[in-house]
């Protein structure tokens, strides 16, 4: 689980492209890349902190602020997952039914079939982004203890 942990980019980096790509989608694709900037941020900060308490010693404020912080990475990251989840199949089925599409670009010849596609790998790269989250804060919190 600790490389599944380290690919977390990877999966978001999918699931961006399949969500930009999505006609019916499109635009809605700035919910993951809002995500992966605020839960980038967040482990930066774990992170520098964690380097902190290495180079001067351990310090229980310090590890506070680290336990307080994985509790909200968690939160942070199952919010948005059901909110991509929601989003994304709630815009994906009235858009489609309406057969409105909500990208700039029409690059697809049939936006039916490449939709359904597209959705269906965001939500298997959206289920695998939030497992990896989830080893990443274990593994993180283990380093503060």
């Amino acid at each position: 689980m600790k490389i599944f942990s380290k690919c977390w980019w990877v999966f978001g980096i999918i699931e961006v492209a399949a969500t930009l790509l999505n006609p019916y989608i499109g635009i809605f694709g700035i919910f993951n890349v809002v995500e992966l900037f605020c839960i980038t941020i967040a482990y930066g900060y774990i992170i520098s902190v964690l380097k902190t308490m290495i180079r001067y010693g351990e310090n229980g404020f310090a590890k506070a602020g680290i336990k307080a912080t994985c509790i909200m990475l968690y939160i942070v990251s199952v919010i948005f997952f059901f909110l991509k989840l929601l989003a994304g199949g709630l815009v994906f089925i009235v858009a489609s039914s309406r057969h409105e599409i909500a990208t700039l670009y029409q690059i697809w010849s049939n936006p039916d079939t490449i939709g359904v596609v597209c959705l269906i790998v965001e939500m298997i790269f959206n289920v695998l982004l939030l497992i990896s989250f989830i080893y990443r804060i274990k593994s993180l919190k283990k380093k503060a203890n």
